[in-house]
């Protein structure tokens, strides 16, 4: 009931502004995020909220059942059990359950695909960087290495080759999620305020209609956005 009474269009401002700002410090938080939107966000804010409406109705029965005797831990475990499996509704918690679990599948399956494709690059960029790192700096290393250890040149310039590729690899990753989650966030940012704007105006409830008939949200939105890549490129 807590979480219901809170200004929504607030939190959604609030939580752009962190897309906006912050998206591409985390790019597997923000992956994971966006691949939950597309695997059904509201089923799963649904499947919550059931579980945690069962939870109440268990605990408020358990409550009631128990709060006058005085047992055993083992009794009071055994009651509480017996309470909960006969005023929980099993359907209701196995559909939540089903819905968490193909959400959790889904995140699974899209960030397994995309930082395989970044590890992909980074192997490929190493190859190359290793050839290059292997002609320009292994005469020179040869030199000043004793000659019992040339053995662990060509092995450390492997290293260092596929260390500098993964670095790559996670910037230029970086990067792209920084720019999505600026103009992610950017937006939710700006059509946030103008449902609170809109509705502070008309005293009513502000329609997702209400914020299409106007190009100001974009334009807010994408300024924000343009804001947030400098910011997060700048650092």
């Amino acid at each position: 009931s807590f979480y219901r009474t809170l200004p929504m269009d607030g939190l959604i401002a609030q939580i752009g502004l962190v897309y906006c700002f912050c998206g591409g410090s985390y790019p597997t938080l923000f992956a994971a995020i966006q691949a939950a939107r597309i695997s059904g966000l509201q089923d799963v804010q649904k499947a919550v909220s059931d579980l945690v409406d069962e939870a109440m109705i268990a605990v408020d029965a358990a409550k009631e059942e128990i709060k006058d005797t005085a047992k055993s831990a083992r009794d009071i475990f055994s009651k509480t059990t017996t309470v909960v499996m006969k005023n929980i509704d099993p359907v209701k918690i196995n559909r939540a359950c089903l819905s968490l679990y193909t959400a959790w599948l889904g995140v699974s399956i899209v960030l397994e695909k995309e930082f395989a494709k970044t590890i992909n690059h980074a192997i490929t960029l190493g190859e190359y960087f290793e050839i290059i790192i292997d002609k320009l700096l292994a005469p020179p290393v040869y030199l000043v290495v004793p000659k019992g250890y040339h053995r662990w040149v060509p092995v450390g310039l492997g290293w260092i080759s596929k260390g500098i590729a993964i670095r790559l690899a996670w910037r230029l990753q970086r990067i792209l999620t920084t720019c999505t989650s600026a103009v992610v966030g950017g937006l939710m940012f700006s059509r946030a305020v103008m449902r609170m704007l809109l509705k502070e105006r008309n005293r009513t409830k502000a329609s997702k209609k209400d914020v299409d008939t106007t190009l100001l949200d974009e334009a807010l939105g994408y300024a924000a956005a343009a804001a947030g890549v400098y910011v997060q490129l700048g650092d």
